[in-house]
């Protein structure tokens, strides 16, 4: 990530009512609060943890200025935000505060989710960006090209860690077909990973066969010569470190997304 960030955490969520008055609770009093609440009600949000030196002062003065009017220039408010409600994110004041928000958005109740992960498990595909992607700050542009795309959208997202006994499960299909599969076992489980739910805009089409379209073949050097625009072509580096992972068989598309959105996100 830019501006010297590293991205921990990440997950969609929708929240109610009672969860963002807790959350936004150091607004008590003031009179955009209801106002606040029913926009962040009223559709999906991302939370992100970010780590860095200074990170809670070094992302607002990041994000700039709370109306985007004022916001320096080059500020994600300035850029993006288009007016005090609709300012692009959430700046903490505080370490504690920050500490407390992540606490509420990415803990557990009795061992459930506060916010319930959002992937619906059908008519998809799955499509896990590796680690190096993270390593190599590729991530926004990956995200960007899939929702970008007139024939995609994502509908779930979360960051994991996956342990090598988990990544093994996972890639078992290839075992004994692909000759790298214990290497591609190790990738992703030696850094965080992003798991995504995509689905295609045109309920007809086959969303698997479609994306891999978008993806490229696995090797990025054949990518690069056949389907240049492709996202393997622009962030793989070799054919295991080839940006993505996108389910190969239409039968297989649910079933992937279940074991990142149902099995990993409980464990």
């Amino acid at each position: 990530m830019k501006k010297g960030f590293r991205i921990v955490r990440m997950r969609n969520g929708k929240i109610t009512k009672e969860f963002a008055l807790e959350l936004y609770s150091h607004l008590s009093g003031s009179h955009m609060m209801p106002i606040i609440i029913d926009y962040v009600t009223g559709g999906e949000i991302i939370g992100l943890e970010l780590v860095a030196p200074n990170a809670v002062a070094k992302w607002r003065e990041w994000l700039g200025s709370t109306d985007p009017a004022t916001a320096a220039p080059g500020t994600l408010r300035q850029l993006y935000g288009e007016n005090k409600l609709k300012n692009v994110a959430h700046g903490c004041q505080t370490l504690e505060d920050a500490n407390r928000m992540l606490d509420l958005y990415f803990g557990y109740e009795n061992g459930v989710p506060r916010v319930p992960y959002r992937a619906t498990m059908k008519e998809c595909t799955c499509c896990i960006i590796k680690p190096h992607v993270i390593i190599d700050g590729n991530v926004g542009s990956i995200l960007e090209q899939i929702s970008t795309s007139k024939n995609f959208y994502i509908s779930a997202i979360a960051m994991f860690s996956v342990s090598l006994l988990n990544a093994k499960e996972f890639y078992e299909i290839y075992k004994g077909v692909l000759p790298e599969y214990e290497a591609m076992c190790i990738h992703l489980a030696e850094g965080s990973c992003i798991a995504l739910e995509v689905k295609c805009n045109d309920t007809k089409c086959c969303v698997v066969t479609e994306f891999r379209k978008l993806c490229g073949p696995r090797d990025p050097e054949l990518c690069r010569q056949l389907y240049p625009n492709s996202i393997r072509a622009q962030y793989g580096k070799s054919i295991l470190h080839n940006a993505v992972h996108c389910t190969d068989l239409p039968e297989e598309g649910e079933l992937e997304v279940e074991y990142f959105f149902k099995l990993l996100a409980f464990n």
